[in-house]
């Protein structure tokens, strides 16, 4: 039987589904009985249209010489092939390259899948460009970036995206299908994700801060921008986009089906990007307001202004804290310390503020070099505050058995440690005036003949 033939039973099946049921208690499948919750249009004209309906089947099936039987088990399986598009692409076709398979194209795939107008779609994967004129969407292949016709490709010589450039967010690297996607459709995600409306408030701010923690470094990567200058230290085993290019079919694998391995990839992304955003929206974001807050009363902690108590303990606080003194100003402050309790010990913790949201490991004061390292009554010892437990080898972090005990931490670390600024300060202001008397004598000297 051909396509076309298929094609005028699969369309004749599905006008009598929009008027009648398969009577499935019926020894015989074929027999109908009309749908209970579909009032006629006009008058009584359902089962006149239900028997016009029913001789179109049966002529098809006498010409065709095609079982029921057969019909049935092959639109199960979804399997019969009509001219240039299977029955599935009849609802939508997701086009993409085949071949070897990277972090971007998957990405973009799983958020086209993920979105309930393209749910029930399929993903092709071709670089036949007769079949990828076909699918609804195609992404990262065919050389064609066009919103209004669904393309999402940046491999052309001429496409120097950015989300700046499209005007939804202020990041300057370059997209790659996924950051295209993400661009048109990020918003609408997450709202479906966290149930709400893409006009939101939250929504935009998760739009922006997704954008910023997971999608940019799938664009920069796909693209070939290295996220610093010069030869690393170390490598980090098991980034998102490693971890997808693991999933390829491997050079000495036998029988490994490529699109299972994709559909495993699309998995695996979309796995970890509904993650991030359950965290942002249920952890991250509502830990804003107690950090502010803690921010507005760190006056009552100390008197400098410079720690800040925070509670309850385990809030995620670094980049509010950055984003809160930005937005109020508060550079000149300086602040210094955060002290928390650690939920698991029961002791409370005092932890230098980085210098920038950027720094994972540069601080604005580490506590005191002679109390680096050392532990419980000896660090007691040396730095005259009862109740220590620890302070960590570089600084970043030390503890108490109190929350009194915290402060006296935080409150004279920060006096050594602005002593400690004030004589690196005069010692480069002494060596600056001695160059300076150097370069006044120079000038002094008698010019030879």
């Amino acid at each position: 039987m051909d396509g076309l033939a298929m094609a005028r039973i699969f369309s004749v099946e599905h006008r009598c589904r929009r008027h009648c049921k398969w009577n499935s208690d019926s020894p015989d499948p074929l027999i109908l009985a009309p749908k209970r919750r579909h009032r006629p249009r006009v008058g009584n004209s359902s089962p006149a249209i239900i028997a016009v309906l029913w001789r179109s089947v049966v002529v098809v099936f006498q010409r065709t010489h095609f079982s029921f039987s057969q019909l049935i088990q092959l639109r199960a399986a979804s399997s019969v092939n009509l001219p240039g598009r299977s029955f599935d692409s009849m609802v939508g076709q997701v086009g993409t390259h085949d071949g070897k398979f990277h972090c971007d194209e998957v990405f973009a795939c799983f958020m086209i899948k993920r979105l309930n107008q393209f749910r029930d779609y399929t993903v092709v994967r071709t670089r036949d460009s007769a079949t990828l004129e076909k699918c609804d969407v195609v992404v990262d292949v065919g050389g064609v970036y066009d919103h209004l016709k669904r393309r999402y490709d940046h491999h052309q010589r001429q496409f120097n995206e950015t989300m700046q450039t499209l005007g939804v967010l202020d990041f300057n690297t370059k997209l790659s299908s996924a950051g295209l996607v993400y661009a048109h459709y990020g918003k609408q995600l997450i709202a479906e994700i966290i149930g709400s409306s893409h006009e939101d408030k939250l929504v935009g701010i998760l739009y922006r801060k997704l954008y910023e923690s997971f999608v940019e470094a799938i664009d920069a990567i796909d693209n070939g921008i290295p996220q610093y200058d010069g030869t690393p230290r170390y490598h980090i085993f098991g980034g998102l986009s490693e971890r997808v290019g693991f999933l390829n079919p491997h050079w000495n694998e036998v029988n490994c089906n490529p699109d299972e391995r994709f559909q495993q990839a699309m998995e695996l992304v979309g796995g970890e990007f509904e993650s991030a955003v359950s965290y942002l929206a249920n952890v991250w974001w509502p830990a804003r307001e107690i950090v502010e807050k803690a921010i507005d009363e760190c006056l009552q902690a100390d008197s400098s202004g410079r720690i800040v108590l925070l509670t309850p303990s385990s809030v995620p606080w670094k980049e509010h804290l950055f984003q809160i003194e930005e937005e109020k100003n508060l550079s000149s402050r300086k602040l210094t310390y955060m002290v928390y309790e650690d939920s698991t010990s029961r002791t409370y913790r005092v932890q230098a503020i980085p210098k920038d949201k950027f720094s994972m490991f540069e601080n604005r004061m580490p506590l005191p070099k002679a109390w680096r390292g050392l532990r419980d009554d000896e660090l007691s010892t040396i730095s005259g505050i009862t109740g220590c437990v620890f302070v960590h080898a570089s600084g970043f972090i030390g503890g108490n058995r109190t929350l009194e005990g915290a402060l006296m931490m935080a409150r004279k670390a920060i006096e050594i440690g602005d002593a400690a600024e004030c004589d690196e300060e005069t010692m480069e202001n002494g060596a600056d005036v001695k160059r300076k008397r150097l370069d006044q004598a120079e000038h002094l000297l008698p010019v030879e003949a």
